[in-house]
């Protein structure tokens, strides 16, 4: 069946992004006042911040606020529909007027970084809300530029975000994918249906010809998603070089305040310790369901091909419910909130960005993407992005807005543990052997 338009999408499969604005209209006043804030900002500040005294940062917490809530209430809205050119404009819109608002307030960093240690630790003393945020200054000296610089980096930023938005155009908006046919009978083909159906596909024909006709309508844009992350690479070289990193591995590593030995010990543990492991695995599928040879189309499917537990959106709350309610009343209060006010947007539609993922803006709960598909896999799925909403729930009440940046080291470990969670929950209370196995 082939997938529906937005406009076509139950309203009850959506989101609902009144949470975080009632209108556009109530978006574009906030978006007006974070500009007038900067401008004051930049009067009043500018050259200003030489001691602790007028390190003064609430007016630049107040902008970034608003900047969170404007830029996620704008490109949530192009996630789940990428053919909606409104939508695309208005995104790019206020996409530029961040970008122009972050480089007139870029001055804070570079005199921040101009004061001594002893005024910043002194500051950090005076303000609770500020010293993470002053912390990170510190750690970054080394690697800042000069205020012009760092000025036109800013002002670029729309620019240097181009590659990862060039991608998703193709991808999302850009691909049209013809139907293939087996033995005989039409199947539709997207990107949606391959990721979340096709790739599961017991019937072994349909599975690989949906994977080879896949195949071939990326392959028709592979020049220019190879630009595009070549663009992207260079922009990281290059930006790692200007700030005095051995490497880009490096570069991207230290803002999330991990080591380069921690990150090769993960790799090396993937591709050594894991590896045997999945090439068993893969050797058990192939004998299972017989198979004449084992290719990445087949590496999905699952080890007992009769069996695939379905679950209803309905069904999932329950689950998630009892999984996660060893976590306490008030994280079962949050589900079910989740719920009830759609912070969950389940729809399969035309144009809506794959795969899945949770947005937190600040004070405003979290939405959730995903594409339901009445699979077992789905609560899973859920139950991690709602690792991510019981996190940034706890995060947002308790920090300042310019405490709330979490290393995505850390930041998948709630999730993880809420996937492990519900497993444990599955096998305690299901005698069902073939459910155990799966």
């Amino acid at each position: 069946m082939e997938l529906a338009k937005r406009d076509d999408v139950p309203v009850e499969l959506t989101w609902d992004l009144s949470l975080i604005y009632p209108t556009e209209e109530a978006m574009l006043a906030d978006a007006q006042k974070m500009k007038e804030l900067s401008l004051s900002m930049e009067a009043s500040y500018k050259g200003n911040l030489t001691d602790a005294a007028t390190i003064n940062l609430d007016d630049y917490q107040e902008v970034y606020r608003l900047i969170t809530l404007t830029a996620n209430y704008c490109d949530l809205a192009v996630s789940v529909d990428y053919y909606n050119s409104a939508n695309q404009t208005r995104n790019d819109r206020i996409n530029s007027l961040i970008s122009e608002i972050f480089s007139r307030l870029t001055f804070i960093e570079s005199e921040l970084s101009e004061q001594s240690e002893d005024v910043l630790n002194e500051a950090m003393q005076q303000s609770d809300t500020n010293r993470c945020y002053l912390a990170e200054i510190l750690r970054n000296k080394a690697h800042r530029l000069s205020p012009e610089t760092e000025r036109a980096i800013s002002a670029l930023s729309q620019t240097f975000s181009a590659p990862y938005q060039i991608y998703n155009m193709a991808k999302l908006a850009d691909m049209k994918f013809d139907s293939f046919t087996v033995n005989g009978k039409e199947y539709p083909l997207g990107y949606s249906l391959f990721e979340d159906n096709y790739e599961y596909e017991k019937d072994t024909d349909i599975r690989r010809s949906a994977f080879s006709a896949f195949s071939a309508k990326i392959r028709q844009y592979e020049n220019v998603t190879a630009a595009a992350y070549n663009a992207q690479l260079q922009t990281e070289k290059t930006m790692a070089t200007l700030r005095g990193f051995d490497s880009v591995i490096d570069s991207l590593l230290f803002p999330q305040q991990v080591s380069r030995e921690l990150y090769n010990r993960q790799i090396d543990l993937i591709t050594t310790r894991l590896a045997p492991h999945m090439r068993k695995y893969a050797r058990l599928l192939k004998k299972v369901h017989n198979l004449d040879r084992m290719t990445f189309a087949d590496l999905k499917i699952a080890v007992d091909p009769e069996y695939d537990p379905s679950v209803t959106i309905e069904e999932s709350k329950q689950y998630i419910e009892k999984g996660l309610a060893i976590l306490g009343d008030d994280y079962v209060s949050m589900i079910q909130e989740a719920y009830k006010k759609r912070w969950v947007d389940f729809a399969q539609n035309q144009g809506k960005s794959t795969g899945g993922f949770c947005a937190s803006p600040y004070g405003k709960g979290s939405f959730i993407l995903l594409s339901w598909n009445n699979r077992m896999a789905d609560v899973f799925t859920l139950a991690h992005e709602l690792g991510h909403a019981g996190h940034f729930r706890l995060c947002n009440g308790a920090q300042a807005i310019l405490d709330t940046e979490v290393s995505s080291y850390f930041v998948e470990a709630p999730s993880t543990m809420n996937e492990l969670l519900m497993a444990h929950y599955l096998l305690k209370t299901t005698p069902d052997k073939r459910f155990r196995r799966w």
